[in-house]
This record gives C-alpha cells, sequence and structure tokens, in this order.
C-alpha cells in the first residue's frame, strides 16, 4: 500500500470526525487506509471510526508514552508512507494526500512537513517553493547541533507530518522522553544522512486548545527535551534572569488579551480625556 495514515485518539470524537471528514475529501490516483490507535477512549470515538471505516488498535493507558505510541501504530501501517495525524487537524487541501505521497519518490526522504495555516510565515515561506533540510556529516558535532538549533521548527512534529514506514522501522522513536520524542527522532535520522523537506504546500488547520497551565507544563518539558537532545544547558545566564524572561515569554504567550487590553488602555491614557468633536 502507498500510503497509512495514523491517528492517536484519546476521547476526541468530535474532533475525530472533523478530521476524518477532511481524509473522505482526498482525491488520489491510490488506496490509502486510515489506522486510529486508541488510548481507551471512554466517550463515542469508536464509534465515529466505525462510520467512517477505520482500522481501530488499542493501547492502554498503562502502556502509553508518546513515543511508545507512535512505534506501535507504525506496525500496524502498511503504507510506504505515513501521514501522522492529531485528531485535531483538517486537511485543507483536497489533493493532500497525493501531493504527500509523491515526495517520496526518493529513498533519502525521512520527513515531510505541510504547511500549518495558523503560521502566516509558514504560509507566505510556502510559495518560495520545496526546500531540504541535511546535516553536513562532514562537520563538527557542534556545527551539527547548531544546525538543529537554527531549523528546531522545522523538525518533526508528529501533530500532522509524513514520514517514512522503511526510516521509522529502522530508527525507532524513543519511548522514555516525556516530550520532543519527534524532535529527537529527527536528530536521529537526519545523522543516518536521511534528510526532510519543508515548505511543501499542503495546508492543513490544526485546532487543538488547552489551559494556559497544561501549556505551561507542555513548555516546561519541551524546553527540558531540547536542551537534553543537543547537549545544552537548561537555561543560560543567571536564574533570576530566566526565570524573569520565562515569566515574560508566559505572559505574552498564553495572556495575549490581557496583554492588548493593557497597551490599548495605557495608549488611551496617554491621549488624555479631551477628545476633538466633529
Amino acid at each position: 500500500m502507498r500510503l497509512s495514515v495514523l491517528i492517536r485518539n484519546y476521547n476526541e470524537a468530535s474532533e475525530l470526525e472533523l478530521t476524518l471528514n477532511s481524509l473522505r475529501r482526498q482525491k488520489t490516483s491510490f488506496q490509502f487506509e486510515t489506522i486510529v490507535l486508541d488510548n481507551e477512549s471512554t466517550n463515542h470515538s469508536m464509534a465515529v471510526c466505525e462510520s467512517f471505516g477505520c482500522k481501530v488498535h488499542t493501547i492502554s493507558r498503562s502502556e502509553f508514552t508518546y513515543g511508545r505510541s507512535l512505534n506501535v501504530g507504525i506496525d500496524h501501517c502498511k503504507g510506504s508512507v505515513i501521514l501522522l495525524l492529531s485528531a485535531h487537524v483538517v486537511l485543507l487541501n483536497e489533493y493532500f494526500i497525493e501531493q504527500i505521497a509523491e515526495v517520496f519518490a526518493s529513498p533519502k526522504v525521512a520527513f515531510v512537513k505541510p504547511v500549518s495555516m495558523a503560521k502566516s510565515q509558514q504560509v507566505s515561506q510556502s510559495l518560495s517553493g520545496i526546500r531540504q533540510l541535511e546535516l553536513d556529516l562532514t562537520q563538527p558535532v557542534a556545527s551539527r547541533l547548531a544546525y538543529l538549533q537554527q531549523h528546531w521548527s522545522l523538525l518533526l512534529i508528529a501533530n500532522c507530518r509524513a514520514i517514512s514506514r522503511d526510516v521509522a522501522l529502522k530508527i525507532r522513536f524513543n519511548e522514555s522522553k516525556e516530550a520532543s520524542e519527534d524532535k529527537l527522532w529527527s536528530k536521529l535520522v537526519l545523522e543516518a544522512g536521511y534528510i526532510g523537506l519543508y515548505n511543501l504546500p499542503c495546508y492543513f488547520y490544526y485546532s487543538k486548545r488547552t489551559t494556559v497551565q497544561k501549556r505551561l507544563q507542555i513548555n516546561y518539558k519541551e524546553t527540558k527535551t531540547k536542551a537534553e537532545i543537543l547537549g545544552q544547558p537548561y537555561y543560560n545566564g543567571s536564574k533570576i534572569g530566566f526565570v524573569l524572561a520565562s515569566l515574560g515569554y508566559a505572559l505574552r504567550t498564553h495572556c495575549p488579551t490581557i496583554m492588548s487590553e493593557t497597551r490599548l488602555a495605557w495608549r488611551l491614557v496617554k491621549l488624555g480625556k479631551r477628545t476633538k468633536s466633529y
């Protein structure tokens, strides 16, 4: 089989239905399968999967880690290309899957990054054509790590990326990392001489929302594991400066309404009380 779609799901029935509807609208010159790896959902997720003809496999909550769920799901896939999807993703191109499969013609391609419509910079960059990620293995380790640092955002994220099944069977996802197991996998495959592609004009929308507390917990884990993967210190400079900078980041990222309203109020105060009548 040419392509498998792998969706990890836990109680995301409504969102999963939107994702599967976007898959149903795909126009392809080949058949593809949809695999749902379910984490013991208790809502009507299974009914949704059945109505769309998905192949469902289960991973228990006690067994679950992000890396293990990817490895287990990949083992159930038959396609030479695997499209990893979150249950919160809607594919916006009707030829999304067709285009994804085409760029894996070379066995050197390990992963492909489509374009998130929520990222305006990514959308504009996609107009410049497909670009390539490749490590120069003749360079010293420090230079290669600097390259990965510079291109960190372009490495694999398992919410909407395509990977080569052959590569994923040779180089497995780390099952013990609490975050960034997909980034670590990218590092390993690039170090093995494979390449990644980005700026592919296949567009998607990712709709998952979370609480501020949950987002900050995720940021903590991702920052920690990124430092471990790249062999960096967890923070640079003074501890107090690092904490203050992190607090500023939290406010800018997670409280945009408060920040924008505060800026607006300050601008109005500076204007004063008098206005001109017309």
